[in-house]
């Protein structure tokens, strides 16, 4: 079970990396962290160090408050941020109607809150749901970044 554990580290790894592939933009930088987050999944997995962190914030559940979504992750080790600062970008909301608006987010404490004035009762959200979406910011505080996801809540 650890190998397919391993294994499956490394092609959502190689997934997340395609776009680069794609592009021709393969930069040593890009490929060097990607084999410190392929470590750090064997440290984890394989070796059952489970004071690793090794993998961004995911997604555990979504609920619906007064015209925001308030999602709750898990994988966010010391704590979540945006990276480089500033505000959380590349979040999306939808009503019933599928038609996504960007929408503000922000982080509070292992949930992040998102709403747009443009959708008064969201049902679906989208994070970095793109090809290769520039600017995507949520990551946690040891520096590994959230997975794009689309959720949504009844």
């Amino acid at each position: 079970m650890k190998k397919y554990l391993v294994f499956l580290n490394l092609v959502l790894t190689l997934f997340i990396l395609f776009p680069d592939y794609a592009s021709g933009e393969i930069k040593l930088p890009l490929l060097i962290s990607e084999g410190e987050r392929l470590a750090l999944g064997a440290q984890r997995i394989a070796y059952g160090d489970k004071n690793v962190v090794c993998s961004g914030p995911l997604v555990s559940s979504a609920t619906r408050d007064n015209g925001k979504i308030i999602i709750e992750f898990n994988s966010t080790g010391s704590g979540m941020i945006a990276k480089g600062g500033g505000e959380l970008s590349q979040f999306a909301v939808a009503g019933r109607d599928k038609k996504f608006v960007w929408a503000d987010a922000v982080i509070d404490d292992n949930t992040v809150i998102v709403a747009s004035s443009e959708v008064p009762e969201p049902v679906y959200v989208r994070y970095a749901w793109a090809d290769n979406p520039e600017g995507a910011n949520l990551y946690n505080k040891e520096g590994l970044p959230a997975s794009p996801f689309e959720v949504s809540v009844k």
